[in-house]
């Protein structure tokens, strides 16, 4: 998936998902380069695994 110039390939009108971690996992994602880039990563391969998305 590319995203578009503003990074996300999302829209105003769509809310942000927020999510909770245990404490270590929280820690390790703090502290990440690029955090929200990563996650978003990790999530978009993780729904292309489970056959949710398909590109």
């Amino acid at each position: 998936m590319k995203y578009q110039n503003t990074g996300l390939g999302t829209t105003d009108k769509q809310q942000p998902i927020s999510v909770k971690y245990p404490p270590k996992v929280d820690a390790i994602l703090r502290n990440l380069p690029k955090r929200s880039d990563k996650i978003r990563q990790w999530v978009l391969e993780g729904m292309r695994r489970e056959g949710l998305l398909k590109e």
